[in-house]
């Protein structure tokens, strides 16, 4: 009888743990990650031979530095709002020598980069993109950082609402001083320096530090 009390001191600390965890796993989206983790390891060949902590040490490193998404279907890069935010940082650094480039892309130019990387991502994506810009400034062909902007407002805003609302705005306060940035070496230069690029793309990299 004496230790009934802990008992339920006990009970009531585990229940409270289950219920912690539970609430944190679908906060942060999870058990997206820990069930594709599974499924991707399933799926191995007998011939590799790699441990079951190696892989998810592996998988989830990927998914800390937002790599995990190269290559993979729709459906997976869009189930949370990182997946989407880790979409336009990667976009970000694989074609980022188009900030130093002049030429505007229109819709079919952007969404035959895009497949290089993800070869089933719908035209749609692009074209809503495109939709959102041509409304505000009428023009069918955007810069690669316009591109981004535009890319990032439709593809991440609106699904996750109101917490992407949240992200995007402050990513949009970096966005703009990216923007002013690149405006101003216009004035100044026909053609942007290494260095510059670098400036920029640091920046927009840190545009991402709230995600």
């Amino acid at each position: 009888m004496d230790n009934e009390p802990d008992n339920d001191i006990n009970r009531s600390r585990t229940n409270a743990m289950k219920i912690e965890t539970k609430t944190y796993l679908e906060k942060h989206n999870l058990h997206v990650y820990l069930e594709d983790a599974i499924e991707q390891f399933l799926s191995l060949s007998p011939e590799n031979k790699i441990k079951p902590v190696e892989f998810f040490k592996e998988y989830f490193g990927h998914v800390h530095k937002g790599t995990h998404i190269l290559y993979r279907e729709y459906p997976f890069i869009t189930a949370t709002l990182y997946n989407r935010l880790c979409v336009i940082k990667c976009v970000m650094k694989i074609f980022k020598p188009l900030l130093n480039r002049e030429q505007k892309l229109n819709v079919k130019e952007y969404h035959s980069l895009l497949q290089l990387v993800w070869c089933d991502i719908p035209f749609a994506v692009v074209q809503s993109a495109f939709d959102t810009s041509v409304k505000q400034k009428k023009e069918e062909a955007l810069s690669f950082l316009e591109f981004l902007k535009v890319l990032k407002d439709s593809f991440c805003v609106g699904e996750f609402c109101p917490k992407a609302k949240t992200v995007n705005s402050e990513v949009n306060k970096k966005y703009r001083k990216v923007l002013l940035a690149v405006r101003e070496s216009e004035s100044f230069e026909e053609s942007r320096s290494e260095d510059d690029v670098i400036h920029l793309e640091t920046e927009f990299e840190k545009s991402f530090a709230c995600c």
